[in-house]
């Protein structure tokens, strides 16, 4: 275990914030569309008459079925609608990046476990070498991760583009994609303002 625990650690400390690939080159995340600013706004009148329109997502929903590490079937359109807003984050055991960003991810699981915001959000990881328990394990515990995790499926392909992780894509509570996929690790902070900027697009907020 103090061997895995150390090779993390060297990982991490080599390839934070640099995406896992067959290029070994920085891959910054993908800047994702800002929501709407707010129109000008006229009388009283004027606003009771107007009614907002909130964008209608017509991109594709992600339907996929699989399993949870305990080899529970697990839909994740089913989950998906359980909650406003999830972040699906795609990760590996032997990839630095994803394993350095869990710590940031389990926090905002904790917090979003609370309910205390006005949207509801959930983390939810997809592990693409279950097959590996034990290093699964060894991750999970060395980082803290406590908010699901699922295994990949060859399907999920149709809705990400796996060449380089983690890659993470939020769906809505209709299991459409929202904005644009993110590449690369990041910290809490970042995080936050991404998931605040998904909300912004569906007319919601923290």
């Amino acid at each position: 275990m103090n061997k895995i625990v150390l090779s993390f650690l060297l990982a991490a400390l080599l390839l934070f914030s640099v995406g896992c690939g067959d290029v070994k080159e920085e891959i910054p995340p993908v800047e994702t569309p800002a929501a709407s600013e707010t129109p000008e706004t006229g009388s009283v009148e004027e606003q009771e008459e107007t009614t907002v329109e909130l964008p209608q997502l017509d991109g594709p929903v992600f339907d996929a079925e699989t399993v949870n590490l305990d080899g529970e079937t697990f839909n994740v359109l089913g989950f998906a609608r359980e909650h406003d807003l999830t972040v699906v984050n795609f990760w590996a055991t032997w990839c630095g990046p994803c394993v350095s960003e869990m710590p940031g991810l389990q926090s905002l699981h904790a917090r979003f476990e609370k309910g205390e915001d006005q949207s509801s959000v959930a983390i939810l990881g997809v592990c693409l070498d279950a097959e590996n328990a034990g290093d699964v394990k060894a991750v999970l515990e060395y980082t803290g991760a406590a908010y699901p995790n699922i295994v990949f499926a060859q399907e999920m392909l149709e809705y990400v583009d796996l060449m380089y992780i983690p890659a993470t894509v939020f769906l809505d509570k209709d299991g459409h994609i929202v904005g644009d996929p993110v590449v690369g690790a990041m910290d809490e902070s970042l995080w936050l303002s991404e998931i605040e900027k998904r909300l912004g697009l569906l007319g919601l907020s923290l």
